[in-house]
């Protein structure tokens, strides 16, 4: 049987009394300082070694915090007594959580096992992201509709690669020798157009870095059957100053109105650049 609402109410109004409250605490509070002091003491311990991990894989910047709070999370169990096989079934249980958002699944296992976890391999191989491009190909290049301002160009390398073998480089060599910085504008951008249904998917991630660049802006233009505008947003996560480190940005499902009638998917780059810009891959993450 459900309880009514108003009920719930009067139950909790009773239960959470300030002054039992400040009685229960008060009475707890050095036990609970003394717990507390011992788990940050080790959680730094743990975290300056997992950080350690992370940088000697080259782990991208942006997803050491999601690293992290992976991390965070096992420490947890083990202080609060998880052991055995109940240990390694919790692992599993947070380490596919984080899977699904992304993260490496080696590194997730190398990371517990330096607390002594013996982890459990995943019980599946699970497909979280669909690749729309991963730049491989001059039939992936062909797969895009490229705008340029004059002067830059564009093609398939193998200089810097996120994943793979090969990443989509925009060359801006001319600006570099005369001294100066290209200057992207909302009038005069670097764009590429795909085709996508958004339907399928509830997110869209894409891996960008450059040379060096400041005051840095990733758009999305979404179209729909008739390339009419159906939103344009920005990407999350870009810092506004890049300097050779692979960001990982994305557009969310949650976050936009009317996602669901996109067909085609503008990707606009903005800002001001002084090295050559690059994009290896883009993923959809399904529904």
């Amino acid at each position: 049987m459900v309880r009514e609402s108003t009920l719930r109410s009067k139950k909790w109004d009773k239960k959470v009394d300030a002054d039992i409250v400040r009685q229960r605490f008060s009475a707890l509070k050095d036990v609970m300082h003394e717990q507390i002091k011992n788990y940050f003491a080790n959680v730094s311990h743990f975290e300056d070694s997992v950080k350690k991990l992370l940088e000697s894989k080259g782990v991208s910047v942006t997803q050491i915090p999601f690293y992290l709070a992976y991390a965070r999370e096992i420490f947890s169990l083990m202080f609060y007594s998880f052991t055995s096989e109940t240990l390694k079934n919790e692992e599993l249980a947070i380490r596919s959580k984080w899977v699904n958002r992304g993260l490496d699944n080696d590194t997730l296992m190398q990371i517990s096992k330096l607390l002594g976890i013996e982890p459990k391999p995943l019980p599946a191989p699970i497909e979280l992201f669909k690749i729309i491009n991963d730049f491989e190909t001059t039939e992936d290049l062909n797969k895009v509709h490229i705008t340029v301002p004059e002067n830059v160009t564009y093609y398939l390398t193998s200089e810097k690669v996120f994943n793979g073998n090969k990443s989509l480089k925009f060359d801006i060599s001319s600006y570099i020798e005369e001294g100066a910085e290209l200057i992207l504008t909302y009038d005069n951008y670097i764009g590429i157009i795909f085709d996508i249904d958004l339907h399928k998917f509830k997110s869209v991630w894409i891996h960008f870095t450059t040379d060096f660049g400041f005051r840095i802006i990733l758009s999305a233009r979404g179209l729909d059957k008739n390339n009419n505008e159906v939103f344009y947003t920005d990407f999350k996560g870009v810092p506004s100053e890049i300097a050779n480190f692979w960001v990982s940005t994305y557009i969310r499902k949650q976050d936009i109105p009317n996602w669901d009638l996109v067909k085609k998917l503008e990707i606009i780059i903005t800002g001001r650049y002084q090295g050559n810009i690059f994009i290896d891959s883009i993923l959809a993450q399904i529904v």
